[in-house]
This record gives C-alpha cells, structure tokens and sequence, in this order.
C-alpha cells in the first residue's frame, strides 16, 4: 500500500521513486510539528517487500522521536545541495529527538538514529539537526549513521551537529562522498573492511554548524562565547576520521578543523570494532594532520598506504569528480514504465519488443527515463537506447547493484559469436544517453570449465558517441563488457559499477576526450557469490581457476 513509480528530479538526478513519504498512508508530516517516525519506518518496510528501491522525503523539517532502519536494498533519499554553496538549512532535514546515550563510553553502541542494515542500502541528499544539542555543554548521542552492511552508499550529507558522526564496520566496497559535518567527538569511523571502499569530499569543521541560518537551524552557535566554547571542546575531543582495516581503499579530499586528531590510522577495537589487519590503500588532498598509529602493527612487507601530497610530482595534481548525469527531459510527462508497454519481467517472457517500445517512445518525446521496475526481464535480442534517454533499474540510487540484484536484464543474443568485436551490442548508446541501476547477466554462459566453459558473446554495451554513461549496473558474466572504443565517445562516463567481464572488461578510446572512469571493479567474486546462490557450489573451485 502507498507504493508508487513517481519520476523525481533534483538538482543532483532524476530518479524514480517507489515511495513518497508524505504521501498517504505514510503521511509524513514536513513540517516537523508531528513524529514522523513510524511513517518512514512504514515507507522503508514496505519497499523493502517489493525487493528494494527507492524511498524518497521531499524538501521539508521531519521530526523523528526516535531512529529509523533502512532495510538490504533500500535508499532513503531527500533533497540536498551543499552547504558551500548555499545549501545551508534547505532541503530535506531530518530533526532528530532521539534521547542521548548516558554518557560518552555507551554512546559508542547506542541505537544508530540512521541503521543501514543490510547489504546494498543507501542514503543520499540528507541533512540531520539535533535541535535539543547544546554547543556549550555537548550531549553524548548515539552516532548518527551506523553501517554494518556491504556495497552501501552515504553521499550529499550534511550533519549539523553530530555528537558522533558515521560508523561503519564490516561495510566493504562501501562509498561515502559529499558529506559536510560538525561532529563533537568523533566524526566518521571506518574499518572492518574489504574490496575497494571509497571515501572522497569529506568536511569536518565546526564552522558547518555556526554559519548554520538561525532561522532554521535554532541552536546554531553565533555567539563569541558558544564558538569559543565548541571550539575548545571539539579541540580537546573530537577525533576527526579514524581509519582501521580496509583493503584497497581511496581517500580523497579530506578536511577536518577544530579537531584534537584529524585523520587518524589506527585498528577499530573495543566497543567501536575488531579490526585484525591494518589499513592499506590511498591518500590524496588531504588537509588534515595524519596520526599513523597503524604503522606500529603492520607486518613485514605489508602494503600500508600511499599519500600522493607526499610526492612532488603528484601532489599539486586535482581531480574534478563528474556529476551525474540526466536524460534530456525531467519532467513528469518524460517518464515511461516498460511494464505499460507490455514488459512482464518474469524471466520467461521475451521483454525486447516491449522495452525498446518504451526505448522509443522515449526517444520520440525528445527524452526521458525508461524504468525498469523489480524483476528478470528476458531479453532474446538486443536493446538501443536513444539519444537524450537513460534507461534505469530500481538500484538506481545506490552505488553498486550486486548479488543482491532486484532488477536483472537477461541477455540470451549471439552465443558462440565467431565475430563478438564487430556485433551488435546487447545494449547500444546513443550519444547523450545512458543506463544505471540494474544488473546485466547471461544465463547461458558458462564459467571455465570443461561442462561449461566460457563461450565469446558480443560486447554488452557500445557508446555510438559523445556523453554516454554507465553508472550503477553489475554485470554478473560478460564476456566483453563495455565498448567506447569503436565509435569516438567524447565525455563518456562509466562510474560505480563492479562485476566480471571473461574476455575485455572495459574498451576504451578511438580518440576519446574528457572522458571519466570512476570507481569500477572486476572481480571474479561477483560471479561466484551469485552462482553459489544458484546452487553451483560444487564447482566453484573450477570457476575460481579460471
């Protein structure tokens, strides 16, 4: 009940969103007179029923009396601009009255107010006030954000004042960008990690807090005597970001101010975690001081980190991260379910005939987004996205769409090809457009051994020109996966996206310009998660070989 398909477009996206939280029978109230706990616990269990998707909070003040969890597949996404550029107090703000912990050492384990709680869950285009928080005489809440869970996203967040900020323990190939805190004791602790995580555009300063607008932010620390005073509190505790285990991971554009410690090395142990390894991986911009407690528990010859500011020929060096990018039109007409157009998506049906009717009908309208909704959609042939349309799953606003695949393309044409360079891709871009959210498999390839061994197919997807992009897909058993190397594809983008390609992974030139490649991985381990879900265990050992 409640559920819907309803085409949401921010400044940061255009999306679809299978939940509106003020919408009936959630009934959300935005303007933060009334608890709205339970009606966004009530939107978030609902999605989750469906298999996951999208629960999104309009611009507005929510009151939540206490904390809320998102559930495995599911994103709680809002409206958001930066506070560096004129974001401060607008959008979606989540007012947080959940009562604060005892003291500091049981705020530690206390009740999260936000719990990602399963595996590929997200929460993006935030921001979270603490109105009873005092700047003079801090109360020891409970940690704003906890994620425990795997391939989870937390970008476009602002925290006000946080007494602690985000934890995340056990939370590999995790992504945390765009987020702009106060925190008063600790501000992100990150460990117990593995697989390639993320972390880039962090801001810890107290400054995000005092320039607040009273107006909105009530409590918003103006006065010489409350700056001093949160000053000297923060600097004497406040632990900007502490790094434990994580394998691979990329640290990039990190400030922390008006901190005891800023980006801290050091195991997660105790109440905050049980890391047995020590951090490796990359540094880079990082306008924090580095305390490397790590270095005196590494083992001989292990890979610790690099930290390209330390290099003189990389360390003036800037990266511009890209922003999203959306299909030519926005507005509520532009939006085409493929189920209206005969899309049944139970993996028996052939669905080509009426996803690429709903492909151009999109394209005839001058553009806009194709939704695929929960399901396996059996594709026999092949797929053209037009120009100025993005084709997107419901895993469209998380990072990664992986074992845990809600929304699944099947691709069934030119097995066995003697010609899989030259053929028609399973999917074809046209300049200005693109696909994200949803996972791409081959329920006919083999894996590398003698029964069934891996058999060439065309290449999955193939730009055809300038600005296309691929975000978000998981692609379970390519053999070649991506191809903007045929046709000339100036300003591609190809980000946030993980799978196993047996043959070429990515293809990448004929002279392209300004094109972006972000956060990608191959990884064996995606397909051997999978096929032992299918009950393939017995040949797992064979799979791995290959």
């Amino acid at each position: 009940a409640g559920l819907s398909r309803t085409l949401v477009d921010t400044p940061d996206e255009t999306f679809v969103a299978n939940a509106v939280v003020t919408d009936a029978p959630f009934n959300a109230d935005p303007t933060g007179s009334a608890d709205s706990t339970g009606a966004f616990q009530q939107a978030l269990n609902a999605v989750s029923q469906i298999g996951g998707g999208t629960v999104y909070a309009p611009p507005g003040q929510y009151r939540l009396n206490s904390g809320i969890v998102v559930p495995a597949s599911v994103s709680l996404v809002g409206s958001w601009e930066s506070p560096l550029e004129g974001g401060s107090g607008s959008g979606t703000i989540l007012k947080c009255f959940q009562a604060p912990a005892a003291n500091d050492a049981t705020s530690i384990t206390a009740t999260a107010f936000i719990h990602l709680a399963g595996d590929n869950s997200g929460l993006s285009n935030l921001s979270v006030w603490y109105p009873n928080q005092n700047a003079t005489s801090p109360s020891p809440y409970a940690f704003t954000i906890r994620d425990g869970s795997t391939i989870n996203s937390i970008r476009n967040i602002t925290l006000y004042n946080s007494y602690n900020g985000i934890h995340r323990t056990n939370a590999s190939l995790h992504l945390g960008a765009n987020i702009y805190a106060t925190c008063l004791k600790r501000g992100m602790v990150v460990g117990g990690n593995f697989e390639y995580s993320h972390i880039y555009n962090i801001v810890i300063d107290n400054a995000v807090w005092s320039n607040a607008p009273k107006l909105v932010i009530s409590n918003a620390p103006d006065t010489p005597t409350e700056l001093a005073t949160l000053n000297a509190y923060t600097g004497n505790n406040l632990r900007g970001i502490q790094i434990g285990t994580n394998d691979g991971m990329q640290v990039y554009g990190v400030t922390v101010n008006n901190a005891k410690e800023g980006l801290i090395v050091e195991r997660l142990v105790g109440d905050l975690g049980t890391d047995t390894t020590s951090y490796n991986g990359f540094f880079s911009k990082i306008d924090a001081q580095i305390s490397d407690i790590g270095e005196a528990y590494r083992t001989p010859n292990e890979l610790h980190y690099q930290n390209s500011d330390w290099i003189p020929e990389t360390s003036a060096m800037q990266y511009d991260f890209a922003s999203r990018r959306k299909p030519a039109k926005t507005d509520n007409s532009s939006f085409f379910d493929v189920t209206t157009y005969g899309a049944i998506g139970n993996g028996l049906a052939d669905d080509t005939t009426a996803i690429q009717a709903a492909l151009n009908a999109a394209g005839s309208a001058g553009g806009g987004t194709v939704y695929l909704p929960n399901g396996q959609f059996k594709v026999l042939g092949h797929l053209a996205v037009p120009s100025g349309v993005q084709l997107i799953g419901s895993a469209g606003k998380r990072p990664f769409s992986t074992w845990i695949a809600p929304c699944v393309l099947l691709a069934y044409e030119g097995r066995n090809t003697a010609s899989p360079d030259s053929d028609t891709a399973f999917i074809t871009l046209s300049p200005n457009a693109g696909i994200r959210g949803f996972r791409i498999t081959y329920p006919e390839q083999g894996f590398g051994s003698i029964a069934k061994p891996v058999v060439p197919y065309p290449y999955t997807i193939r730009g055809m020109g300038a600005n296309v992009w691929v975000t978000g897909i998981n692609y379970l058993n390519a053999y070649n996966f991506i191809d903007f190397h045929t046709n000339r594809c100036d300003s591609h983008f190809f980000a946030d996206s993980w799978g196993v390609a047996y043959n070429i992974g990515a293809r990448i030139g004929g002279d392209s310009d300004n094109g972006k490649i972000e956060r990608v991985g191959f990884s064996w381990a995606q397909n051997s998660n999978s096929f032992r879900q299918n009950g393939g265990a017995n040949d797992i050992a064979t799979h791995r070989e290959y």
